[in-house]
């Protein structure tokens, strides 16, 4: 189970600083595409995030892990403008991901990460559209 806030809101001076935390810390899709709407990309803020997550290691190079997590905002700051947020509404969306992680020796590691974000009444039919990510990666490491 999972909850965070990161505060924040019209005045982006107040908004929460993750210091050098700037890459996407939890979601590919949220944290730099679609937060980028409001504000610079991987820089989420006026947000609460409940969630849960569950993993499974069948075997030893195989593990899989995945989450699912509601998207809230604290506040509809600036609701009606050229940003896309509607009038009304604090319910952000949801975000699923799905990530299989495979070693295949000491020195070869992949995984193949998958998310979808379902947008919520926070935003306006314009941006109102579900955001998919997918990424295969191979690291080589000696």
């Amino acid at each position: 189970l999972m909850y965070e806030y990161l505060s924040g809101g019209e005045h982006p001076a107040e908004n929460f600083d993750r210091l050098w935390g700037r890459y996407p810390q939890w979601s590919e899709v949220y944290n730099g595409y679609v937060d980028s709407i409001e504000d610079k990309p991987a820089e989420s803020s006026n947000l609460h995030r409940v969630g849960l997550g569950w993993s499974v290691e069948p075997t030893k190079k195989l593990e899989m892990l995945t989450s699912y997590s509601l998207l809230f905002a604290d506040d509809n700051y600036a609701k009606g403008t050229a940003t896309g947020l509607s009038d009304s509404g604090c319910f952000r969306g949801q975000v699923g991901s799905w990530l299989l992680k495979y070693t295949i020796n000491e020195h070869v590691k992949g995984h193949l990460l998958g998310e979808v974000f379902g947008p919520g009444d926070f935003y306006t039919d314009a941006r109102n559209d579900v955001a998919t990510f997918l990424r295969f990666e191979i690291v080589f490491s000696w």
